[in-house]
């Protein structure tokens, strides 16, 4: 929100700092010459536009100047202090006082913007502008601040008016002193808690301002010959030590410089804050630096021991108290359970708790209120931090300081607690860990809600941050122990909340032993999807931290740093290893080029399946984007990859909020973004990713076009960019955006040069890159002998290197832990091959042993005998593995997450593909091979099988008219005068109904005339036929009925109350059924059961197939009509009828779709859904029959 006040109604107290009277007295002597020449500038300039810059390092110059500038001068002046998120200047200026009268404006700070050098450079843009303002602006600046106008508004900077203003050296003396004192005595203040945990809380107390101000000071005094002592000089190295990387070698040695000089001093308390500062310095390198985590912590300990035994060697338990927890931390990651336990036991002793507190009768701690009685001044001398002029500074009430104190010991004790529970976890002690891990959970919960309940105190946020990490550090400890008791349900209850509420940027370790914890849970009690779900989750983050060297078939994530939550309120991301490596930097850099350039407003992306489209676009190319300034205009990325309901997810996405409204609201809400964003010195980059899903999951050509002309006019807005990332055998959708919309913004060529950006595969001299910058930073290293040979063996087949190939054996290597040249040849003749049959090996592992071979005949279903790739639809896999499916879609579902199997998203069915040829011969040389035979060999009995037609609701016809033909065997005698022509005409009447049977593909007519034969022997008498003819005519009558006699092959059971509808698809594979039950059931020829599709509120009554077979209808006592896809999704409801719907069917060419009502009319719809007409009088509520064409 931004604030202006006039100066002649309100002070600054909550902007500026408030100096004694004393200091304020010397300010104005030492700053006379330079306030009469500010308030000379102001007066000259009223009524007209005047630029004044206000040079002063130091906001405790602030208050004093503004309140003698007041008094000398006789212009009103209006005071004004920046929102820290604005991006442009004028436009904030201009619309704060359009309607204000303003004699004179003080604009305070500029040195806390986000986006100063976006803002500088703007304002410069529009300089003229400024003009319009009829009042002179006063900008107060710092040196950083005046380096910068100076380089990025050169023509406002040239033309300005400056006053300088600073402080005589006593004073600064004093505010160096006085600085660095505040900063030091964090680490003694109760809530100082938090640097125990995350020492960049420290870091972030000291602001930029701050480190601006204390680098100012020491410069100017150095300027004019003034030393600094020794503890100052002390105390600056340590801030300097602050103000860099925490990771970085400088940051180090500011440190050990600091170290050095307080040794040489007596001040042992700011010697144990250093040493304790390093040894959290050592800590968080090992964390960075996986290779040298163990010699890391080794020298952290070091550390850590050394600030302990010299607070104890000064006789102060209060100081030993609050940084013994980083030592009981490091010794667990070191896994010295000796040491631990007897830094355990001295900690709870410190904290003011024997290692075994009461109990009540439930088991809990009877009271949970420890308190930390410091011990005197004498014995441990606490210095009070003085103002300037003599009195105690006090920042906080009592209540809240005893708040903190309290909040404090609570996360000292649970912590004490949790590293009880750590070493009798090591000990398989599980019911004394189970009980220490219990009590930690029951402090950490009381300090959590302290912390809540107090709003108001400044460091609520940190304490709950850290008692939250902490309590997921103690349900890991308390399911360890009930996994150890064989408790493993309750366990699991535990590690889903663990994961659930991890913090997983402070400790990615902690949360991977969780997902570890899982998965194996998971996999026991044969939850083989969520088993699966969480290695995947667990390979992710280690990959993210660096833990991973390769991903496998998965997609990869943009890097991130530990500890980076508390520092800036963010994560901090970097461009991932394997995209920076010169393999994917070049595409990285060509693409940013594209984006930089006004020639390039769309860009489209495309490359084979699994050659990292995806991750190049999140883990390159949006980090990327964040990093970069486009004419010091940020860079705003928003990523689509969903496109069933586009609309809304995109205005999501780039609103940041819902949406109830229209769609032509959201469209205009979405470019009046993109405008905003142009407005605020933005380009907004719109994303795309997996495009070609757009295809399939907007079906309808009219929405398709609304997306397009979005697309078109938000490439017509300045400063917008469009990237579509779609695979290679997909491009050509495109031209219909080309065809449908007038694209002269891009010169209506789609898929130019210009335009168009291919992503291939790996050179081999880039594959070896990637692979050494890959693994480098990890614990898996590999030989540089066995990198040379893997950059071989990949581009061996085609000369290339495909990068999903290439993850893919690197993964398998790392699970192996193969690092040598060595250990790759003993591996067999073909080594490369056999990593990927292993990795193979690992997903079907994953589907679980039961499910093994059914696996494994997926994958060969999923070949073919040409070496090539066949699309199959769920369906056909089903048909294929007949009773073998019932696990299918579990099956799928993993192969698809692991990348091994592509879900190809068309119409109207979703089909699987292997993701890559070179997968093909590998699979169809596993076992799985004789398997697929087997299944062959059992399909085509069942094709023989399947000659036979289903006429069950005949057979007791036929068997009635047989038995009547043989019950008038000796009545035909009677008519032996007719014998000839008769038995003539019978047995040609046998014959032609035999031959029409087989003819017309085993209809019904044929059998109906063999009827009528029957009833023809029937009314003749038996003299009129000759015994042979009667005979032969009886055989073959005999033969016919019972050969071809309709018997019930399958039944199929699923449905939960009567079926009242039936209907096969037209080739014969799929049978549709519709139930009382509410419900339609597809199912396969051969009795497999395939989809339920749900969705009607009543009585299903009829049910249809289309033509083409890849349409369902179905009526119901609902009064609606449904359209389903052949896959079970729903398509279209169609409501229009007035009473129940009993009867549909389509027109033969099925466009059309004809419904009955007990309303007494027929409807006729379209395809889409739409209502074509309407054909009111029926007297029956009939079946609807299309008749011809």
């Amino acid at each position: 929100m931004r604030r202006w006040r006039n100066n002649r109604s309100e002070g600054r107290a909550n902007v500026l700092n408030s100096p004694s009277a004393r200091v304020i007295a010397l300010l104005r002597v030492f700053n006379e010459e330079s306030l009469k020449t500010l308030s000379r500038a102001i007066t000259l300039a009223e009524g007209e536009f005047s630029l004044i810059l206000a040079h002063c390092n130091y906001s405790q110059l602030l208050q004093p100047i503004v309140q003698q500038l007041r008094e000398q001068c006789s212009v009103e002046i209006t005071e004004f202090v920046l929102d820290p998120s604005i991006t442009t200047f004028y436009r904030t200026i201009e619309e704060n006082f359009r309607e204000k009268k303003v004699n004179a404006l003080i604009v305070f700070g500029l040195e806390s913007l986000l986006y100063l050098d976006e803002v500088l450079y703007s304002a410069n843009q529009v300089r003229e502008q400024f003009r319009n303002f009829n009042f002179p602006v006063v900008l107060w600046i710092n040196d950083e601040i005046a380096n910068k106008l100076i380089r990025y508004s050169p023509d406002i900077e040239s033309w300005a008016t400056h006053s300088y203003f600073s402080i005589n050296s006593d004073v600064l003396l004093n505010f160096i002193k006085e600085k660095t004192d505040n900063i030091f005595s964090i680490f003694f203040r109760p809530a100082g808690i938090s640097i125990f945990f995350d020492y960049r809380i420290l870091n972030s107390e000291v602001s930029p301002q701050i480190k601006n101000e204390l680098t100012a000071a020491k410069t100017e005094l150095n300027s004019r010959g003034v030393n600094l002592n020794l503890e100052l000089e002390a105390s600056l190295e340590f801030i300097w030590g602050l103000e860099s990387d925490i990771y970085s070698e400088d940051c180090r040695q500011y440190y050990l410089y600091s170290l050095e000089n307080f040794q040489q001093t007596d001040n042992w308390m700011r010697q144990g804050c250093v040493l304790f500062t390093l040894g959290i310095w050592w800590r968080n390198y090992g964390l960075q630096h996986r290779t040298e985590y163990q010699q890391a912590c080794l020298n952290a300990q070091d550390y850590f021991e050394a600030c302990i035994d010299l607070f104890q060697e000064h006789n102060c338990p209060k100081l030993e108290a609050n940084f013994i927890n980083v030592l009981g931390d490091i010794l667990r990651r070191l896994k010295l359970w000796n040491e631990l336990e007897i830094v355990a036991k001295k900690a709870l002793d410190l904290h003011g708790y024997p290692p075994s507190p009461p109990l009540t009768k439930g088991g809990k701690v009877s009271s949970l209120s420890p308190t930390l009685e410091y011990q005197s001044s004498s014995s441990c001398p606490l210095k009070k931090v003085e103002n300037g002029d003599g009195s105690i500074k006090i920042q906080e009430n009592r209540e809240q300081e005893a708040d903190k104190e309290k909040i404090s010991n609570y996360l000292r004790l649970a912590h004490d607690y949790g590293l009880f529970a750590e070493v009798e976890l090591s000990k398989s002690a599980w019911i004394e860990a189970k009980y220490n891990a219990e009590q930690a959970l029951e402090i950490i919960k009381n300090s959590l809600q302290l912390a809540s309940n107090n709003q108001k105190m400044t460091e609520s946020e940190a304490f709950k941050w850290i008692g939250a990490y902490h309590r997921e550090w103690y349900l890991f400890l308390l399911a360890k122990s009930l996994i150890g008791l064989k408790q493993k349900a309750e366990a699991i209850n535990y590690l889903e909340t663990a994961q659930q509420k991890a913090n997983i940027q402070y400790d990615p370790y902690l949360y991977i032993e969780i997902l570890n914890q899982l998965h194996e849970l998971y996999f026991e009690q044969k939850e083989y999807i969520k088993a699966f779900e969480i290695k995947q989750n667990r390979e992710s983050v280690e990959q993210q931290y660096r833990l991973r060297a390769f991903v496998g078939a998965g997609s990869l994530k943009s890097q991130k740093s530990i500890l980076s939550q508390l520092l800036n309120g963010k994560l901090s991301e970097t461009v991932a290893l394997e995209i920076a490596a010169l393999g994917r930097q070049n595409d990285i850099e060509h693409l940013l080029d594209r984006i930089k350039s006004s020639q390039n407003k769309l860009t489209i992306i495309y490359g084979q399946s699994g050659v990292g489209k995806s991750s190049l676009i999140q883990a390159g190319l949006i980090p990327s984007l964040l990093q970069e300034r486009v004419e010091t205009r940020r860079i705003i990325p928003i990523l689509q990859r969903s496109y069933t309901d586009w609309l809304r997810k995109l205005y999501l996405n780039c609103v940041r909020e819902q949406s109830l409204n229209s769609e032509e609201d959201i469209i205009e809400s979405i470019k009046e973004k993109l405008q905003i964003n142009k407005d605020n010195n933005q380009l907004t980059v719109l994303i795309f990713d997996q495009f070609e899903e757009f295809f399939f999951g907007v079906k309808e050509p009219q929405a398709r076009l609304k997306f397009y002309d979005f697309l078109r006019d938000g490439l017509n807005i300045p400063y917008v960019k469009v990237i579509l990332s779609l695979r290679e055998d997909y491009i050509h959708y495109l031209l219909e955006w080309n065809r449908l919309t007038n694209l002269e913004v891009v010169n209506n060529d789609i898929l130019s040069k210009n335009i168009i950006y291919y992503l291939g595969n790996f050179q081999k001299a880039d594959a070896k890159y990637v692979i050494k910058s890959l693994t480098e930073p990890t614990e898996f290293k590999l030989e540089e002998n066995l990198i040379d040979k893997l950059g071989e063996d990949l581009a061996a087949e085609i000369g290339e290197v495909r990068p999903i190939e290439m993850q893919v054996v690197g993964a398998q290597l790392q699970t192996q832990k193969i690092t040598t040249l060595e250990e790759y040849q003993n591996l067999g003749n073909k080594p490369k091959d056999i990593l990927v049959k292993n990795y193979l090996d690992a997903v079907i592992k994953a589907c679980g042993k039961e499910n093994k071979n059914v696996a494994q005949l997926v994958l060969q279903l999923l070949t073919a005998e040409n070496h090539t790739r066949p699309l199959k639809t769920r369906a056909d896999l089903v048909r294929d593995l007949g009773t073998k499916a019932e696990k299918l879609d579990d099956i799928l579902n993993i192969f698809v997450e692991s990348g091994l199997v592509l879900l190809v998203k068309e119409q109207p069915l979703d089909r699987y593909q292997l993701v890559h040829d070179y997968l093909v011969d590998l699979i169809r040389q596993q076992e799985g091979k004789s398997l697929l035979a087997k299944l062959k060999q059992a399909e085509e009995s069942r094709k023989r099988l399947s000659k036979v037609v289903f006429w069950g609701s005949l057979a007791a016809s036929i068997i009635l008219a047989t038995t009547t033909i043989l019950s008038v065997r000796f009545g035909l005698e009677a008519k032996k005068q007719e014998s000839k022509a008769n038995n003539q005409e019978i047995l040609a009447a046998i014959q032609n109904s035999q031959q029409d049977y087989f003819l017309h593909r085993y209809s019904l007519n044929p059998l109906l005339k063999a009827l009528k034969v029957g009833k023809q022997l029937k009314l003749q008498q038996t003299k009129q036929i000759k015994s042979e003819i009667r005979t032969l005519a009886l055989g073959k009558l005999h033969q016919f009925v019972y050969r071809n006699i309709p018997r019930e092959r399958n039944r199929l059971k699923g449905h939960q109350d009567s079926v009242t509808s039936v209907a096969f698809s037209p080739d014969g594979q799929i049978i549709a059924s519709g139930s009382v039950d509410k419900t339609i059931k597809l199912w396969s020829r051969e009795g497999n059961w395939l989809y339920t599709l749900k969705g009607h509120q009543d009585s299903v009554t009829s049910v249809a197939f289309s033509p083409d077979g890849q349409i369902i209808a179905s009526g119901s006592v609902d009064k609606t009509i449904k359209l389903w896809s052949r896959e079970g999704q729903l398509l279209h409801t169609l409501a229009g009828h007035q009473d129940l719907v009993t009867s549909v069917a389509f027109s033969p060419d099925g466009q059309t779709i004809a419904s009955g009502s007990v309303d007494k009319t027929i409807k006729l719809w379209s395809r889409e859904g739409q209502l074509l007409h309407t054909l009111a009088g029926s007297l029956l509520e009939s079946p609807v029959i299309y008749a011809g064409e």
